[in-house]
């Protein structure tokens, strides 16, 4: 029983690591993630764009709609964070803060995701080694510098890591 006992102590213990691990790369993420906002059109290397998510919506995803080179499920998944702001007509899409607005939104989906990619690592971790080498390999990732990069804009690179991970 005290083997038991210790092994919840030690489980308890990793997960707050862990908890930690997230909270640090949530507050490496945040610093600058308003980085060329506010804005009509930021300026962060291949960000997605509000006016492709919106033309996408307009055309329904299809006809005239296309995207350069991307799956289109992230496409989706941007158009269902702003569709609340949108069917409420909260904001204007063509003025700076409306614009700057959706930005943050894809912008928090990606740090989402980021938290996911951590969650994940964590998991595949335990599933293969154990809970310390899976809190690693999660401090890992969050301290790699594309990582901190990446995760705080609206691009592809960590949502097509993150399900690529999930998967």
């Amino acid at each position: 029983a005290p083997r038991s006992y210790d092994n919840v102590l030690d489980m308890i213990r990793d997960r707050a690591i862990l908890l930690a691990v997230i909270a640090l790369s949530l507050g490496l993420n945040l610093t600058a993630v308003s980085w060329s906002l506010p804005s009509r059109f930021a300026w962060a290397i291949d960000e997605l764009q509000p006016p492709i998510i919106l033309l996408g919506i307009e055309e329904g995803f299809s006809g005239d709609w296309h995207q350069p080179a991307y799956p289109p499920l992230h496409y989706y998944l941007l158009a269902a964070s702003y569709m609340p702001l949108l069917a409420a007509d909260a904001i204007d899409v063509e003025s700076v803060e409306g614009r700057t607005v959706l930005y943050y939104l894809g912008r928090a989906l990606s740090l989402a995701m980021g938290v996911g990619i951590l969650l994940t690592l964590y998991r595949i971790g335990i599933e293969i080694f154990d809970r310390r080498s899976a809190v690693l390999a999660s401090l890992t990732a969050a301290l790699t510098a594309p990582f901190v990069y990446y995760a705080k804009f609206a691009n592809l690179d960590v949502p097509l890591s993150f399900w690529v991970l999930l998967s």
